[in-house]
């Protein structure tokens, strides 16, 4: 189980590092697709196939109450909020630089997680937590001495998006459920893509009008994005411990970033090279702590049984 469980992270590194590039030509000025129209479309087409997977593997997609209200909460805060946010964003601000944003989740992980468990972070992790927040705010310090709205607004969505992606990682870590994973990230698309509508009817949206690069980056992140990695994501989830599936948010800025330049000509300077060193010693030091401690703990348990 653990090997399959990385080979779903594998997944996770290589097409999730894509998607940034994707979203940004989804959702660009002259794209002919509305933000929020972009993430419903994307959320409820995927939701049809993936149930429709379900039904053809003959699984259940008849949760009960209390599995409904799971779906909906961890459907609507991963997508309509956490990656609604980054979509918001993506419309002014580079790929590869939302994907180093983004790759704060672990950092946050860990702060909630601590906040969830009361208990507190050791020394060497408040290091790495702070190494990772002065990667964030190397990469914005560009943006924020161009003090407009548009950027203003972005740097802020991207520091709150992580924030809230890392909360749902761990409501889904925490509340394991018996339905199929197919089923569970159908469910959680479609209240993704409900909550998406809502916001897409709430702010007028006007009616979609897509160039052809545009649809071709929606159904990538229909397919890959959605169908693929993000069941990949839930399943991994399943097998192996949160800190390690999160270790994706390293990875995949490295590969947004080459993407950006080679497909759309982003800048990289040395701000995005200093904020992704950073930023990826940062997590990388966060997860190799976490795994180490874990490892004393249990041996100091095994210790205690022996002396019994």
């Amino acid at each position: 189980m653990i090997i399959s469980g990385y080979l779903y992270l594998m997944i996770i590194y290589i097409v999730w590092g894509t998607t940034y590039l994707a979203m940004r030509i989804g959702v660009a000025p002259g794209s002919g697709f509305p933000v929020f129209a972009f993430g419903a479309y994307r959320c409820l087409v995927a939701a049809g196939l993936l149930l429709l997977f379900s039904l053809l593997r003959k699984q259940s997609i008849k949760p009960n109450r209390k599995e409904l209200f799971y779906l909906a909460f961890t459907g609507i805060g991963m997508w309509a909020v956490a990656h609604g946010m980054v979509l918001v964003a993506e419309q002014y601000i580079d790929s590869g630089f939302a994907a180093i944003a983004v790759a704060t989740s672990p950092l946050w992980v860990l702060l909630l997680g601590s906040g969830m468990d009361k208990t507190k972070p050791d020394l060497r992790h408040i290091f790495f937590v702070c190494l990772g927040f002065l990667g964030i705010a190397t990469l914005m310090y560009p943006e924020i001495r161009k003090a407009n709205i548009h950027s203003t607004l972005s740097l802020i969505l991207l520091v709150i998006s992580p924030m809230a992606w890392a909360f749902c990682a761990l409501w889904v870590k925490r509340n394991p459920q018996k339905l199929s994973t197919f089923t569970q990230s159908g469910y959680q698309h479609l209240f993704g893509g409900l909550g998406f509508l809502l916001l897409s009817l709430l702010f007028h949206e006007p009616k979609p009008t897509p160039t052809l690069h545009a649809w071709g980056a929606f159904w990538f992140l229909v397919i890959f994005g959605s169908v693929i990695a993000f069941t990949s994501y839930i399943k991994a989830l399943s097998l192996l411990p949160t800190h390690v599936v999160t270790t994706n948010t390293y990875v995949n800025p490295i590969i947004a970033v080459i993407l950006g330049w080679l497909v759309l000509n982003e800048k990289i300077t040395f701000w995005t090279l200093a904020a992704i060193v950073l930023v990826i010693i940062s997590v990388a030091g966060t997860l190799r702590n976490g795994i180490k401690n874990k490892s004393e703990k249990n041996r100091s348990i095994q210790v205690e049984q022996v002396l019994e």
